[in-house]
């Protein structure tokens, strides 16, 4: 493993951004320092695209696929169980109060 490039990889990644070859050539090279066997994210997306085509064929979405997923954030946010009518979310002390306490 060449340590100087690898070293190097990992710094441009925070500073300036690495291009898809470099990101290729670093997660290589995290897999080889750990012993682990590297897939790249070409291969993971289309090993991922694969199932999620085998289970659409089967007419049921793949598990945490888009279809799971809200469209938009309005529609996330709709899901989501709203405040209780009577605990109105964002309450808080009187502005007086406040000053009162800061008084004594």
């Amino acid at each position: 493993m060449d340590k100087a490039r690898f070293e190097e990889l990992k710094k441009k990644r925070f500073e300036e951004g690495l291009s898809d070859e470099e990101a290729d050539e670093l997660g290589r090279l995290f897999a080889e320092e750990e012993g682990e066997q590297y897939q790249s994210t070409e291969a993971f997306r289309q090993e991922q695209e694969a199932e999620v085509a085998a289970e659409l064929e089967k007419g049921q979405p793949a598990e945490g696929s888009v279809e799971d997923e809200p469209e938009t954030a309005k529609e996330e946010a709709e899901a989501r169980p709203g405040p209780k009518e009577d605990h109105p979310a964002g309450t808080r002390e009187p502005l007086w109060a406040r000053e009162e306490a800061e008084e004594k």
